[in-house]
């Protein structure tokens, strides 16, 4: 545990004194947790359930990636003797069916809220069990950059669901992208982080279209910096049709994919 949450020597009357946040992140960050005012959760837990000398009131505990909001209030209603502060519980994912995931842990926003007429924002939340850090080699401090453009791709999903029913387009659209760029500017940590969607292009709503473009812009920001920008072309396709569509491509590459095999060389035994 890197900052540490005891009493510190000299201090001022507390009232003078203001908040020291520490941020707790999940275990598996433990390379990250070594950066001054940094922890990770089960070292706090360690700490609470151990006997010792009264922690400094003036800490405050602040949730980062890999600690949910169940995980958050398990460790502020453990018992201890010891005193500390906990920060704002972190916001619960959304729901698997807004961004089309049938695990809840691979879920990466929450608090997706309308900013403006074609803004969107949403926080970032990596669960410590998501498959995006979980089935991943590298353990450094970052968070890995599949990450961010998974979860650009889930910010247009759940936008696009949500900004076509507030405009009076009941039908549930399907999501089909066609074009997609990023910029990486800085490195992302298992800290508090946000996503910003503008609505660049959009198509005519009137009439309950077959198909509407969409090109948008995403920005990932943490502690005031731009840290990556996604950009997306895409469509939002009625069901029916773009079912339609995938089926007749689908018969198109089957036969395609047959033809270029009786053309190939065969080995020995091999069925054509």
């Amino acid at each position: 545990m890197s900052v540490s949450l005891e009493s510190l020597p000299d201090e001022p009357p507390r009232d003078e004194l203001p908040l020291r946040p520490v941020h707790v992140v999940g275990d598996r960050y433990r390379t990250f947790a070594e950066n001054d005012r940094v922890t990770t959760s089960g070292a706090v837990a360690k700490v609470l359930t151990t006997t010792g000398p009264p922690l400094s009131d003036q800490v405050l505990l602040v949730p980062g990636q890999g600690v949910t909001e169940e995980d958050w209030h398990t460790l502020a209603a453990a018992p201890t003797q010891r005193t500390v502060r906990f920060g704002a519980a972190p916001a619960s994912a959304l729901d698997g069916s807004e961004v089309l995931k049938l695990r809840s842990e691979n879920v990466l926003l929450a608090g997706l809220r309308e900013t403006g007429p074609v803004t969107y924002t949403a926080e970032l939340v990596v669960h410590a069990d998501s498959e995006m850090v979980q089935d991943h080699t590298a353990e450094r401090q970052h968070l890995p950059g599949m990450l961010l453009m998974e979860a650009s791709c889930q910010m247009i999903i759940a936008v696009t669901g949500r900004f076509l029913a507030s405009r009076g387009v009941s039908d549930a659209y399907y999501t089909v992208m066609h074009h997609f760029e990023i910029d990486f500017r800085r490195f992302v940590f298992p800290l508090p982080a946000q996503l910003r969607l503008t609505v660049d292009e959009m198509g005519d709503l009137t009439g309950g279209p077959d198909r509407i473009p969409f090109a948008v812009t995403i920005d990932v920001v943490q502690g005031g910096f731009d840290c990556a920008r996604a950009r997306w072309r895409y469509r939002a396709f009625r069901p029916a049709a773009v079912f339609a569509a995938e089926a007749e491509r689908a018969r198109e590459a089957v036969a395609a994919c047959a033809v270029v095999r009786t053309v190939l060389p065969r080995a020995p035994g091999a069925v054509s």
